[in-house]
Formats: structure tokens, C-alpha cells, sequence
């Protein structure tokens, strides 16, 4: 198989290189399950695999092993299982682990699925789904690979990413500046609308929803620039900028499970993007990974 960059790492490449809640208070907070660590894929000398890390960066470890390509981990709401893509020369499957590595199984058939997220009752896997033609559609199964289906939203509907009720999806959208928009949608495909108003020029992509379900974090990027961390009420409203690096790009955030913080990948001066934390009032700013792998797509 030959390795491409994956899609998030494809910006950074070119760069450096809801049916929501009605209600703005969103649902009740949601308790602090997991408590593993910050799962990552990383692109190391030895391949694409997921690896963990503890929270103050000591204990990394990896998960996976080649061969194949593993990439864009996701907690289970409870913290002891790790969906992720796994990728062989047959195309892509929304896969699942045990939260030590042990028993990964395909929960879909090789396709070009990715970006796998969990509902938050632990019972289905929303993923990208390529299996429409010329399109590429949000997909939900079951855990046990049962019930899989497509949400027939129009056009373009990527890295799909689960509200903590449960009740929606926040993904990323086509617009009219053929850039790319927050959206939300109802996990019954209705409803779909935009969240964020993107400039022109600019794409918004990678949405991770708080764990109290009030606002997203999401990435920023600018054609010809970088990447920043953003954050907006899950109505729309309250935009804020959280990461201000002038001499890189910030992509791939993820919440904390108690809310606080963020953690997210940062790429300085066009480097191979390492982890990085912020409070989620924008201060405190501490690098997590080191060394000289490329890693994304954090989950807390």
C-alpha cells in the first residue's frame, strides 16, 4: 500500500508543510470517564500506528504495530476501547482495540472509512464514509458491525464528530467560498445546518465537541498561512480564537474530559506537528510530545 498523507496532515502539508441543543446551556456536564491518558497516531520511522501518552507526557507507548496504517484514534466513553482507521492495501476500516491494544477487530469491511467517533452510550461508531459515489456521507454502525448506514446529506460531510447527549453530529461542510464550514446535523440525517461562518479564504475543519456539549473546538486554517484553535457556542454564537502561534500551525484539537483544557497538535515553524495543551481560556500553554515523529489527532 502506498502511504499517503492523511487528510489532516494533507493541510498541514500544503500549508507549510446539531440538530444541536435548541437550548444555548446545552445538556448537564458530563463526568470525567476517562482516564488513560491522550491516545495519538503518530508517523514515526516504523509507520502510521496509534500510541498513548500520560497527561504530563511521560509513559508514551505504542499500541499498534505494522503492518498496515493506523490513524485517528477515538476514546470509548468509558475509556477501555479505541476505535481508529486501520488501513491495508484494500482500503480503510473503522476499527476497534481494547485500551491496552489487545484484541483490535474491523467492525466494517476495507473500504475508505475513517475518522471513527463513539456515541456517547458506547453502542455505535459515526465515521466517514466514501461507500456513495462521488460523495462522501456520514456513516453510523454498530459496535458489532451490524446496522451500518448513511446519513444522505448533500454533498461533501467529513470527520464527523459525536455530541456528549447524543442527539447530533458536528462535522465538516462544503460552502459556498469552496472552503469548508462547521456544520451539525441530527443522528437521524435531519436538520443539517451550519455552525461556524467561515471567511473567505479560510477553512474550518476537525470539530470536537466539549464534554458539557455547549461549545466546539475546531481548527482555522487560512489558504497560503496557518492553523489556529477555535472556539464556538454549539448555536453559533461566541466565536473566540484560543491559540495565537504566529510561526506554525494548530490543528486536531481534542477536550479534556473534565472540560479545562485542550489538547491539540501544533506544528512550529513548519516542523512535524508534536502535541501540545491549553486551558481552555487560552493560557498555560505547555508542550506534551517530543521528538521527531509527526502526530495528530489527539483524544483525551
Amino acid at each position: 500500500m502506498t502511504q499517503q498523507c492523511p487528510r489532516l496532515l494533507s493541510i498541514i502539508c500544503l500549508a507549510l508543510v446539531a440538530g444541536c441543543d435548541n437550548d444555548p446551556a446545552g445538556p448537564d456536564p458530563a463526568p470525567a470517564l476517562r482516564t488513560g491518558g491522550i491516545v495519538f497516531w503518530g508517523n514515526c520511522v516504523d509507520g502510521l500506528n496509534i500510541y498513548k501518552v500520560a497527561v504530563d507526557g511521560s509513559d508514551r507507548r505504542s499500541l499498534t504495530t505494522q503492518p498496515g496504517v493506523s490513524v485517528e484514534p477515538d476514546w470509548s466513553p468509558d475509556g477501555s476501547r479505541i476505535a481508529f482507521a486501520f488501513g491495508t492495501d484494500d482500503g480503510y476500516s473503522v476499527t476497534v482495540m481494547n485500551a491496552d491494544g489487545s484484541n483490535k477487530h474491523a467492525i466494517t469491511t476495507p473500504d475508505l472509512d475513517r475518522n471513527p467517533t463513539w456515541s456517547p452510550d458506547g453502542s455505535q461508531i459515526a465515521f466517514e464514509s466514501r461507500r456513495t459515489i462521488n460523495s462522501i456521507r456520514i456513516g453510523i454502525v454498530n459496535v458489532d458491525g451490524t446496522g451500518l448506514h448513511e446519513l444522505p446529506l448533500p454533498g461533501f460531510a467529513t470527520d464527523p464528530d459525536w455530541s456528549p447527549d447524543g442527539r447530533s453530529l458536528a462535522f465538516e461542510a462544503n460552502n459556498a467560498q469552496g472552503g469548508t464550514t462547521i456544520a451539525a446535523v441530527g443522528v437521524d440525517g435531519q436538520n443539517a445546518h451550519f455552525v461556524s461562518t467561515t471567511p473567505a479564504l479560510a477553512s474550518d475543519y476537525a470539530p470536537s465537541w466539549s464534554p458539557d456539549g455547549r461549545r466546539i473546538a475546531f481548527a482555522r486554517y487560512w489558504v497560503g498561512d496557518s492553523s489556529a484553535i477555535h472556539i464556538i457556542d454549539a448555536d453559533g454564537r461566541n466565536e473566540q480564537r484560543l491559540t495565537h502561534y504566529s510561526s506554525g500551525s494548530d490543528v486536531t484539537p481534542a477536550w479534556s474530559p473534565d472540560g479545562r483544557q485542550i489538547v491539540f497538535a501544533r506544528s512550529p515553524d513548519n516542523t512535524a506537528p508534536k502535541l501540545y495543551v491549553i486551558n481552555t481560556d487560552g493560557t498555560g500553554t505547555r508542550q506534551l510530545t517530543t521528538g521527531s515523529c509527526t502526530e495528530l489527532h489527539p483524544s483525551w
